[in-house]
């Protein structure tokens, strides 16, 4: 191992130590609710705190092999590599924060606050995660001595600024309700975005990789697509280059999701014909208002459609009628 290499697992080592007392909280508070639950008899919450469960696990198996230096990222490291990483964190804290979330507007809904405290302590472990996976850079510089994060004050501001919003009240779903693709290879990403989009009256298909996605678009009509990046088969951007190609698909809008909080990846997208991105995990306010924008984008767009198709009509028949009157 050279000098570099050995400095590079240094840092992910002490990268994991920074990241291990958070998730390692996030998995003794869901401990403590689920005693909770059972004790208020609240069954229906169950089911989301095991996936809250499940997730925490993940998370926590990952920084454990960090530490132990077992995990899958090449010496070689580079930009892919720190992105992936990043895109690896965040794929269980975007589940634990969107089915704690999630719990928290059910015991809302029922007026039941026994678990609020905890849920909230969860909540806030994990947007601290979020900060320092967020903040990861230099794994492919260890010789700079540059530290492994470069987290400045607009970063934690962001933070601050998200934790708020979602604590802001629930707005009522203001724009009328679509169909909707959602195209994520991730099931817990599918199944928190497919409940988002019941509860605000939406319908919803999903589709678990971009081949998938592609049969669902000649199966039915959509308003709109939530297209995920990072995908095994077809990535992403693929999918969306392959949709903004054929003629019958190219008028409906595509929101594109990820966990990478890159620039490039948001600038390729937006040139393959995206309407919009959002990153993992959703804050549900800024989701409910991109979708509705979107929707209504959709909306204006098919107003137009079918004004040019009757003045066409309009067009034809005022010829048909000149050609009978003047043969």
């Amino acid at each position: 191992m050279t000098a570099n290499e050995f400095q590079r697992h240094a840092i992910a080592a002490h990268l994991a130590q920074t990241l291990a007392g958070p998730a390692r909280a996030i998995s003794g508070f869901q401990e403590l609710l689920l005693e909770q639950v059972q004790n208020h008899s609240l069954v229906h919450i169950t089911p989301d705190l095991e996936r809250v469960g499940a997730a925490a696990r993940q998370l926590n198996s990952l920084i454990d092999s960090l530490i132990h230096g077992k995990a899958d990222y090449p010496d070689h490291a580079g930009r892919e590599i720190e992105a992936k990483l990043r895109h690896d964190l965040r794929t269980p804290l975007n589940a634990i924060i969107g089915y704690s979330e999630m719990i928290l507007e059910e015991a809302e809904e029922l007026h039941e606050h026994a678990l609020d405290e905890d849920v909230r302590v969860m909540l806030a472990a994990a947007a601290e995660l979020l900060v320092h996976v967020d903040a990861i850079a230099g794994l492919s510089r260890a010789s700079d001595n540059e530290g492994l994060w470069t987290t400045d004050q607009a970063e934690i501001d962001a933070a601050g600024l998200e934790r708020a919003l979602g604590k802001t009240e629930r707005d009522a779903f203001s724009g009328r309700n679509g169909r909707i693709l959602v195209v994520d290879d991730i099931g817990s990403n599918r199944d928190l975005l497919s409940r988002r989009l019941l509860h605000d009256g939406h319908q919803v298909v999903t589709a678990e990789s971009g081949l998938s996605a592609l049969t669902r678009l000649a199966e039915y009509e959509f308003d709109l697509v939530l297209l995920d990046i990072l995908m095994p088969d077809m990535n992403g951007i693929e999918v969306l280059s392959r949709l903004k190609a054929e003629r019958r698909w190219r008028h409906i809008p595509v929101i594109m999701i990820s966990g990478l909080n890159e620039v490039d990846a948001v600038v390729r997208c937006i040139e393959a014909g995206a309407d919009d991105y959002l990153l993992k995990p959703f804050n549900p306010v800024l989701l409910r208002a991109r979708i509705n924008s979107s929707l209504e984008k959709k909306r204006w767009r098919d107003r137009e459609h079918q004004y040019l198709q009757r003045i066409e009509a309009e067009k034809r028949r005022a010829d048909s009628i000149l050609h009978a009157v003047l043969p």
